[in-house]
Order: structure tokens, then C-alpha cells, then sequence
């Protein structure tokens, strides 16, 4: 397996910390006003200012921090690093079983998601993208 960084900044950062800094668990801003900005980075300013902005708790579930008015939703994936995105209702869905470690979505409809400050995804060594390493 490999983690395949894109974005349209660039992220490249990642891969130049030491590994035990690789490893660490990265974590969300603490204040709800924090969290809100930073998820609102993951999509172009007019989905993010009028998307819904949920929080990931720990146990997977997630809490709205703010409604929305326009089918997106903006969060953060904390896996191999913080990764700010904003998602229409079926990629939501995905994300939320990604982060609850579904063994594949619950869900087969396409969907649009954002991840405009940088992001990653866990893929085989055939570019087939999987939901954990």
C-alpha cells in the first residue's frame, strides 16, 4: 500500500517529516470558531461559506457545528494528516464510512468532493483506492 498525496497546493510537506512525526495522530483545531475555518479551507469559497460544517468526534460520529443552506458538507479527515474537505450528500456518506472503518461504502452513488488545501487517499500498488491501509 502507498499514500498518494495530491493537491493543488502543494503537500509535499508531509513526506519530508521524520517518520515519527508521520505517525503521531494529527489533530483538529480545539474551538468550534477554529475547526469552522479550517474545514471551510477543503472546498472554493462559495461552497464552503454556505456548506454545513460537522465535527468528527472520536467514536466516528459526527456533530454540526453550523447548517448549511447549499448540499455540502466541509470537515476534517484526520488520517494521515489534517485534511480539510467539503462534500455533496453521497460523498459525504463515504466519508462518514470512512471514518466509522466500513469495509467498503455504504453507498455506490458518484459524488463531488473538494479537498482544496491538500489531501490524501490510500490506494494498492494497482492504484486501487481502499478505505484503510
Amino acid at each position: 500500500m502507498r499514500v498518494t498525496v495530491r493537491s493543488l497546493l502543494t503537500s509535499s510537506w508531509l513526506f519530508a517529516l521524520p517518520l515519527s512525526a508521520q505517525l503521531k495522530p494529527p489533530e483538529a483545531p480545539k474551538s468550534d470558531a477554529a475547526y469552522i475555518r479550517m474545514a471551510e479551507t477543503g472546498g472554493p469559497l462559495g461552497v464552503a461559506k454556505s456548506a454545513t460544517i460537522m465535527r468528527f468526534q472520536p467514536d466516528g460520529k459526527a456533530s454540526e457545528l453550523r447548517k448549511g443552506s447549499n448540499g455540502f458538507t466541509c470537515s476534517i479527515l484526520l488520517d494521515v494528516a489534517a485534511m480539510p474537505f467539503c462534500a455533496d450528500k453521497n460523498a459525504w456518506q463515504f466519508m462518514v464510512d470512512l471514518v466509522a472503518k466500513q469495509p467498503k461504502p455504504t453507498n455506490n452513488e458518484p459524488g463531488i468532493a473538494y479537498m482544496a488545501a491538500g489531501g490524501a487517499h490510500l490506494e494498492t500498488a494497482k492504484g486501487e483506492i481502499v478505505m484503510e491501509p
